[in-house]
């Protein structure tokens, strides 16, 4: 491996010589900062700049073995460098604003510019929190028709969640809606899923809150928060969005693949890190550049606020053209339907192996009866609600969640045979149709082979540094 000093020769040259630029992050082992990575290294290739990461952890970590690599952001010397952006929000993750200046000071006179946090006298590239917060708590408010919207805030420290605190209090007044101190949680004392579930725990029983009766929906300032919302509001019987709809803000690989999938507003990570590149060229080149500059963010709407999954909208249509085509009115035998409904919760409880076959009993009883429900629109909707809960359930209790599959089709096959062709039998198709889109969607959340082998490398990764800091 080169010496930093071999890679940028530090006598005096023509300004047309490639420059040398050093971006700090934490680490690499999540989405931001590798995507922040990624967009510097991008942008850095199509400018003809040599890029130098260090990756040097949090400043001032409690764990101590990871602040002693805080040591190699002295490498970044003056002499060295043309410049430096830092990942302030992570970098400086411990630390408050003084603490992050104080720290961005040691490489004056280079330029510099901060991503993700603003710092007083060096051009900071940040994310619009507030309008990304405020347009999920419109989609909230417009769309789904919620009026009693819970806030779970992030550490009291970070500027960032500050300012998604702020667009709650500012959004709800302007459309009407009253900020209710009880609906909002204390500050969270970390970043960690520890943390997480500790203010999720602790909004819920010291304010002895009920969900789906004192709110109707909660917007987190971070995806972290939102997941672990999602997974205490499960573990206590809760539905997400039936009974509370959740939403984040990141879009980490985690929300994609949890279920629901979480609606959430996207870091803007890559162009962070393409854009980080640029400033650092135009500073470099003498040019002028903002105290501030602001990149825009928009709303990704997934399952957790209520929509229905694009996949299951699009065979909800298809199925409703091809039930108009027919107007044969529905022969129901309401003997042979009792039989077989009977005949399909036996069958389902025999075909899933499990100690609790009560349970599994009561599971296929609902799916039955949504179905029943479904076809003869007494409840129309009711069918992929029920199922949607079963797999939550079977996924918070670690079961095989794929068997579920097999259980509609021990449904559709033995419930042919008693259906009519005519409207009766559109309606069922019409259920079985979304039921595969939304079971394709569903199964697209229970496991993404890169991330669990992502999760698990870290995790090794993780033990490695353990085991040395004790040797």
């Amino acid at each position: 491996m080169k010496d930093i000093q071999d890679v940028h020769d530090t006598t005096p040259r023509a300004q047309h010589r490639r420059p040398t630029m050093s971006l700090l992050l934490p680490g690499l082992d999540y989405g931001n900062e590798e995507h922040v990575w990624l967009g510097a290294r991008d942008a850095a290739r199509a400018s003809d700049v040599n890029l130098i990461t260090v990756v040097g952890g949090h400043l001032n970590a409690p764990e101590g073995f990871s602040a002693q690599a805080n040591v190699l952001y002295d490498l970044i010397q003056p002499k060295r460098f043309d410049g430096v952006a830092i990942f302030s929000s992570t970098v400086g993750w411990y630390l408050d604003s003084e603490g992050l200046a104080a720290f961005c000071g040691r490489y004056h006179p280079l330029p510099q510019i901060s991503m993700d946090a603003v710092v007083a006298g060096i051009p900071s590239l940040i994310k619009d929190e507030y309008t990304g917060i405020r347009d999920v708590l419109i989609h909230l408010i417009e769309i789904h028709g919620y009026r009693r919207i819970a806030f779970l805030r992030g550490p009291e420290s970070h500027a960032g969640t500050q300012e998604c605190y702020r667009a709650y209090c500012e959004t709800l007044a302007a459309c009407g809606l009253p900020v209710v101190p009880k609906l909002i949680s204390p500050p969270t004392q970390g970043w960690d899923q520890a943390a997480a579930v500790s203010v999720m725990e602790g909004f819920l029983d010291d304010c002895q809150l009920r969900p789906g009766h004192d709110f109707e929906a909660i917007v987190a300032a971070t995806d972290n928060l939102a997941r672990n919302a999602i997974k205490v509001l499960q573990a206590r019987g809760f539905c997400v969005p039936q009974d509370v709809a959740v939403t984040g803000f990141d879009d980490e690989r985690e929300g994609r693949v949890i279920t629901p999938p979480l609606t959430t507003v996207p870091f803007p990570t890559y162009e962070m890190g393409q854009r980080g590149v640029e400033i650092f060229l135009s500073l470099w080149q003498g040019e002028d550049v903002p105290d501030e500059i602001v990149i825009p963010v928009t709303v990704v709407i997934r399952q957790s606020c209520g929509c229905q999954s694009p996949v299951v909208l699009q065979a909800e249509a298809e199925a409703d053209s091809r039930s108009e085509k027919d107007s044969t009115p529905p022969v129901f035998s309401e003997p042979a339907w009792t039989a077989q409904c009977a005949a399909i919760i036996a069958e389902i409880t025999d075909l899933i192996d499990d100690s609790d076959q009560d349970q599994i009993r009561g599971q296929a009883e609902r799916l039955v009866e949504a179905f029943s429900a479904e076809t003869q629109q007494t409840s129309p909707g009711e069918f992929l609600v029920v199922l949607e809960n079963i797999l939550q359930e079977a996924a918070t209790a670690g079961a095989n969640v794929a068997i579920w599959q097999n259980a509609i089709s021990v449904l559709r096959r033995r419930m042919l045979p008693v259906l009519s062709h005519g409207i009766l039998l559109a309606r069922a198709e019409n259920v079985w149709g979304k039921a595969r889109a939304d079971w394709g969607s569903c199964t697209a959340h229970t496991g993404v082979p890169e991330y669990a082998g992502r999760a698990m490398r870290t995790g090794v990764a993780g033990a490695e540094r353990n085991i040395n800091y004790h040797l």
